[in-house]
């Protein structure tokens, strides 16, 4: 669990750099989404098994869930603006944890999405090896490495 910053100017800095921080990604993750949004009218998207519906509906979902979270800071932060700068560490906290939020549910849609393409185009033994390589990038990236820092430093 983080601990929220003692100094309140400090925290308010630190409030800053993390809704800056989840501006940078939301860009990704929206774009993403659109893309989501627009596949089910392709005229090949008839042509997609059963499996692959689903799976595209999984990332759908997650992907529309990974914006919320990554929004939310954001708009919290607006409408919360200079009303309490005390609370400033306790939002970094709830902040921190609607990041990891959104992340996961953004690695979920990537390597969705990720599976679901390579199997439509290559078949399922190639989806899964994909998915299988871009999901262990993801997880080393995002979650171990940054895991593993913070407990060893």
């Amino acid at each position: 669990m983080l601990e929220p910053l003692g100094d309140a100017s400090r925290s308010d800095r630190a409030l800053d750099r993390l809704v800056s921080e989840l501006r940078v990604a939301l860009p990704g993750v929206q774009l993403l989404f659109a893309f989501l949004l627009i596949a089910p009218f392709n005229q090949r998207f008839v042509e997609l098994t059963h499996l692959q519906r689903v799976v595209f509906g999984v990332n759908l979902l997650s992907a529309a869930v990974s914006c919320l979270f990554l929004i939310a800071p954001s708009v919290y932060h607006r409408l919360h603006h200079r009303r309490n700068s005390a609370d400033a560490g306790d939002l970094i906290v709830i902040f921190s944890r609607f990041a990891v939020i959104g992340a996961a549910s953004l690695a979920v849609a990537i390597n969705g999405s990720v599976w679901l393409v390579t199997s439509f185009l290559f078949g399922n033994v190639l989806g899964a090896i994909s998915v299988s390589g871009t999901s262990a990038l993801c997880i080393a990236l995002w979650f171990v490495l940054p895991l593993y820092r913070r407990f060893t430093a």
